[in-house]
């Protein structure tokens, strides 16, 4: 009996743990009693401070505590937080003493109903708290992933904002970059044009300053003769005043004939003995009349090796219609003119009418058999038959624009012509005047030879009398020497620049008329920008250019229009006689009709076509640009050769009257004494260099002319038959230097 009570203590006692197990705290509790069982005292707690569970025996000394816990705080984020919270109610603690003895012993399963229940009640606490930590880590990834998440949005908007920094850095560099690249543009154009204005300002200053020059020599010379004029007078005076002293000077012309002798037997050479040249001075020539320094500078003169006055010499102009019937360049030009005219002419007869006639006569033997007919039958006749048929296109819209495109050829082509026109007129005024600057150097080489020759001559005769010094002997033989060398030279530039111009007019060529202009030509006008704007209407090359990319248009609407229609029209008449049937039948025939063609598909020829016209278009646009400003700068350098050619002479013309009064002033210093050999041979040296700078520059002036002409488009035949009007051609061939007297 009592061990049935004691199973079914048990077993009520395991019922209430299971329910106390599955009892959970509800979320909208505002109050939790909590009953926990006695306490356990410290004493009977394991080593490790928890309450010993498989101890059977509880003792029932201590006290019990019921703790009534006070509302559920309602701050969910101070308890994910793990902060401590207050509740508004206070913790309230009942004790119960337990201090007699006089109450009831518990039976064995109460106190194990009772440990049950605290054992389950610390489970409770431990799963609930194990329950908070995993929704508190939860919310804390939670939390993280979010602030992650935010970092990263963060990050990306961050990025974000770079890029676009960045690209709006660039744009600002490359902002800055075009600036500095205009602003330094702008300094380079301002630059040039300083520096052409400072040069345009060197050269005029240069010219001043050789005008003052010229002019203070002159009238250095000037005084120079009126102070050894006044020298000789009293040189004069002084020798009637020293006729008293006749004997002193015997006595020094005694000890000057004995150094005479010394001297002579200083040289090494044996001096013939020869008589003392005859000194001859001509009348002083005028240093102002540079403007008739043609004919007495031999400048106008037939060229050609030892021609003499009255000989027959080609002009100019023969030797240029020799030119263009040599020139191989201008001939292909032309035939290029010839095919491409009769390519227009082609094209448009496709849209004129047709007409066509044709005859024909046959003699026919016809055998016809198993046609109900026993026998084979056989038929022999003669048949014949003409026709006439016109034809015409009313509507072909390709033709006409492949008819534009021809004439846009035919405009090249004869453009063309012009060019090659040019060109040879270029090059053939290049090798006419180069034969002229060759002969001018040989020219000058022998007339200084010569009169090197008459230096050299009187040199040694002067020092064999004992007025000379040795030196002056080898230094004339140095400059004869040397002279001779350029003599060598010019002779071989000779005989290049002949064979040139041979090869240019197509034969041999030995004689020329010289033609030197009575003034030199300029730029007329003298503006630049005009000289643009004329090459741009009239330059041959850029008109090739221009009708060149014309041509690529007419060609790519040609080829586009090939997907309209064309219609053509034909009539006619004809006439045949003879049939099996009725050999002698006769049938005439009158007909008229019209016929329209559509191409549909084409496999994408014709877009291929379209395409391929468009790219050619193209390139001939990039092409008319690139030679219209190749053909600007050909002007401008043209436009600026000529007008430092026309300064070089001008400045040239001032030198020359300087080397001219210089010669003149050495000479008269020579018979008077005061110079010696060598001055005559520098003057003499720098007068033909002087000369030949100055002819070479007025042979240029017409180079230069026919440059910027030519660079400009306006070049014409014309222009070489008025170069005998602009100078004066004369038969002259000895040179002003060659005629004139002995120096000494």
């Amino acid at each position: 009996m009592k061990r049935s009570s004691v199973y079914i203590s048990n077993c009520l006692l395991l019922a209430c743990v299971i329910n106390i197990s599955t009892f959970s705290e509800p979320s909208d509790a505002d109050s939790v009693i909590r009953i926990i069982g006695d306490r356990v005292t410290n004493s009977e707690m394991n080593p490790s401070g928890q309450a010993p569970v498989e101890s059977a025996q509880v003792p029932v000394k201590g006290n019990a505590t019921i703790r009534i816990v006070g509302d559920k705080p309602t701050n969910a984020q101070a308890l994910s937080s793990g902060q401590t919270v207050r509740l508004a109610t206070p913790i309230k603690e009942v004790k119960t003493a337990t201090e007699k003895e006089s109450l009831s012993p518990k039976t064995p399963e109460q106190e194990m109903a009772e440990r049950l229940a605290a054992l389950k009640a610390e489970k409770d606490r431990r799963d609930a708290e194990k329950l908070e930590l995993e929704r508190l880590a939860k919310q804390k990834a939670e939390q993280e992933k979010a602030a992650a998440e935010t970092a990263r949005i963060a990050a990306l908007k961050q990025e974000q904002e770079q890029l676009a920094a960045r690209k709006a850095e660039e744009e600002r560099k490359v902002e800055q970059e075009k600036a500095v690249a205009e602003t330094a543009r702008i300094a380079a154009l301002k630059q040039e044009q300083e520096q052409l204005a400072a040069h345009k300002a060197e050269e005029e200053r240069k010219v001043e300053q050789e005008k003052a020059a010229v002019e203070t020599a002159r009238i250095a010379v000037l005084k120079r003769e009126q102070e050894r004029l006044v020298a000789r007078k009293a040189e004069e005076e002084r020798k009637l005043l020293e006729k008293a002293e006749k004997e002193r000077i015997e006595t020094l012309k005694a000890e000057d004939e004995r150094l005479a002798v010394s001297r002579r037997a200083l040289v090494a050479e044996p001096i013939p003995v020869a008589e003392a040249p005859v000194i001859q001075h001509s009348a002083d020539v005028n240093p102002y009349a540079a403007s008739n320094r043609g004919n007495e500078t031999g400048l106008n003169q037939v060229v050609g090796d030892d021609k003499i006055a009255g000989q027959t010499s080609e002009t100019i102009w023969d030797l240029y219609l020799s030119a263009m019937a040599n020139d191989p360049a201008l001939g292909r030009s032309r035939a290029r003119v010839r095919g491409s005219r009769a390519d227009s002419d082609q094209l448009f007869s496709t849209l004129l009418p047709h007409l066509d006639s044709s005859a024909g006569v046959q003699q026919i033997s016809q055998a016809l058999a198993n046609y109900n007919t026993p026998n084979e039958v056989k038929y022999d006749y003669t048949s014949f038959n003409y026709s006439l048929v016109a034809r015409m296109t009313l509507l072909n819209v390709p033709a006409i624009y492949s008819l534009s495109a021809a004439d846009a050829a035919l405009r090249v082509e004869q453009a063309g012509v012009a060019a090659s026109r040019q060109s040879l007129i270029v090059k053939f005024t290049d090798s006419y005047f180069a034969l002229l600057k060759a002969q001018a150097d040989k020219q000058i080489a022998l007339g200084e030879i010569k009169r090197l020759k008459q230096v050299y001559d009187q040199s040694r005769a002067f020092f064999r009398e004992g007025t000379g010094d040795l030196i002056s002997v080898y230094e004339a033989q140095s400059r004869l020497d040397g002279a001779g060398a350029e003599l060598t030279k010019s002779e071989s530039t000779l005989r290049l620049a002949e064979q040139k111009l041979s090869s240019v007019v197509g034969k041999p060529v030995k004689s020329i008329m010289n033609y030197l202009p009575q003034q030199p030509a300029k730029a007329d006008p003298d503006d630049l920008a005009w000289w643009v704007a004329t090459m741009e209407k009239e330059q041959p090359t850029l008109k090739q250019a221009r009708e060149g990319l014309v041509q690529s248009a007419e060609q790519r609407k040609s080829v586009k229009a090939e997907y309209l229609p064309v219609l053509q029209t034909s009539g006619g008449y004809s006439v045949s006689r003879g049939t099996p049937d009725l050999p002698a039948a006769e049938v005439r025939q009158w007909f008229v009709g019209a016929s329209l063609s559509v191409p549909w598909y084409s496999g994408g020829e014709t877009a291929a076509k379209i395409r391929r016209a468009v790219a050619s278009e193209e390139e001939r646009r990039h092409a008319f640009d690139e030679t219209i400003e190749q053909q600007r700068e050909n002007v401008k350098q043209a436009f600026y050769n000529l007008q430092y050619n026309f300064s070089l002479i001008k400045a040239l013309e001032q030198k020359m009257t300087s080397a001219e009064i210089q010669l003149d002033a050495v000479k008269k210093g020579r018979n008077m004494g005061v110079r010696n050999a060598i001055d005559l041979l520098n003057a003499e040296q720098a007068y033909s260099l002087t000369l030949r700078d100055y002819k070479y520059a007025l042979y240029d002036n017409f180079i230069r002319v026919f440059q910027l002409k030519s660079a400009a488009g306006i070049l014409v035949d014309a222009d070489i038959a008025e170069v005998p009007k602009k100078a004066s051609p004369t038969l002259s061939s000895q040179l002003r230097f060659s005629q004139e007297t002995n120096p000494n």
